[in-house]
């Protein structure tokens, strides 16, 4: 029994077929992945310098109402009412960081998960083509070796543009 489940197993082995690929290189290389990431470094850089010049203007009330406190032009009960605004700006600023990074985050989203979907399908229609069992992605480091005859990446890749024509239509 137990050398037919080793003949069994070696018999299934010997059929099943498997390639190997690097998504992150793949992936990285696409024009709509570097469009998008264009896209989100222009957000990015817009959202910063919102934040930028609002932190610059709470910095300048800040010096501003220290300036007053050293100078003695300023009470104590409009000096502490005024630090709480000041706080509540600092507050406001943190939020619209948050949700700033939060924004980044879905528009990101937004734009890649039709190119990994795209990327997924390429993948698995290769895989079929080439009759293949398995495909394993070397960027994840599982591979420990592979036959370059093995590297199903520029039929994903080829896949992959026939499928953008597709849907371009």
């Amino acid at each position: 029994m137990i050398l037919f489940a080793l003949v069994s197993g070696t018999m299934l082995q010997a059929q099943q077929k498997m390639g190997y690929l690097n998504s992150a290189v793949i992936i990285a290389e696409l024009d709509e992945v570097k469009a998008a990431n264009k896209e989100l470094e222009a957000l990015r850089d817009q959202k910063a310098k919102v934040l930028e010049n609002m932190s610059k203007q709470l910095q300048d009330k800040a010096v501003a109402l220290e300036q007053k406190k050293q100078q003695g032009t300023i009470s104590p009960k409009d000096y502490e009412a005024q630090m709480k605004n000041l706080q509540a700006e600092q507050d406001k600023i943190i939020k619209l960081q948050e949700s700033g990074a939060q924004e980044l985050e879905k528009r990101r989203q937004e734009l890649l998960e039709p190119i990994l979907n795209r990327f997924n399908e390429a993948t698995k229609a290769v895989a079929k083509e080439k009759g293949l069992s398995y495909i394993f992605d070397t960027s994840t480091g599982i591979l420990l070796y592979g036959d370059d005859s093995l590297d199903v990446a520029d039929a994903v890749k080829a896949k992959y543009n026939a499928l953008k024509q597709q849907g371009q239509k």
